[in-house]
């Protein structure tokens, strides 16, 4: 529907989405550039685009804990290597 149109009849496409769950998409020059949906609609790709933020976030907090385990094990290693060699000194000791 063109931004002209939707303007001129800005209530009764209103009352359009919010009674018939008519999506309207608005174009202006020819290109679409908004839409009016109803609630329910936007309601969804709200809890969609939450999803998607702690899907991220989780995604994240894994990778961090991933490098945090590596490092650990990493100075978990170094710390062994360097009990093993002193115990090694102790035992060349007279």
């Amino acid at each position: 529907m063109q931004a002209g149109d939707v303007r001129q009849n800005f209530a009764n496409v209103i009352n359009e989405v919010a009674y018939t769950k008519t999506r309207v998409v608005i174009k202006r020059r020819g290109q679409q550039f908004a839409a009016l949906v109803p609630i329910e609609d936007l309601k969804k790709l709200e809890l969609l685009s939450e999803k998607e933020s702690v899907q991220m976030a989780l995604s994240d907090v894994k990778r961090e804990l991933h490098a945090f385990q590596q490092k650990g094990n990493e100075l978990l290693t170094q710390i062994k290597t360097r009990l093993d060699r002193s115990k090694e000194k102790k035992e060349k000791l007279p």
